[in-house]
């Protein structure tokens, strides 16, 4: 599980945090604390499971993600790093259409 500042920062925002009403503390979840805020940290399946894609679609979508658009990140230094990340890049990028730009989400 990614608790990095790099992923808290990515999970800081509307599409991610809106919808999950008060947070409570649940095993399986993470929360992460940012200026005494406290964020939902989605696990790499809760991604998953939020692109709603049946598994074939969601691993043929993945893989084409991964060989082609990450090609549209102009400093390689914004690149997903670990797989949450990775992850969440790819639900932004197919559901909000917004790439990480190394501090916000930004429209692509």
């Amino acid at each position: 599980m990614d608790t990095s500042e790099t992923y808290i920062k990515m999970c800081d925002c509307p599409e991610i945090q809106e919808g999950h009403g008060e947070l409570t503390w649940i095993q399986e979840d993470f929360c992460g604390w940012k200026n005494k805020k406290l964020l939902w940290l989605p696990r790499q399946d809760q991604i998953q499971e939020m692109l709603g894609y049946a598994i074939g679609a969601l691993v043929n979508d993945f893989h084409q993600y991964c060989e082609l658009d990450l090609k549209m990140y102009e400093n390689p230094s914004n690149l997903p790093r670990i797989m949450e990340q990775l992850w969440l890049a790819f639900y932004m990028h197919e559901k909000h259409k917004k790439i990480w730009d190394g501090e916000k989400w930004a429209i692509k």
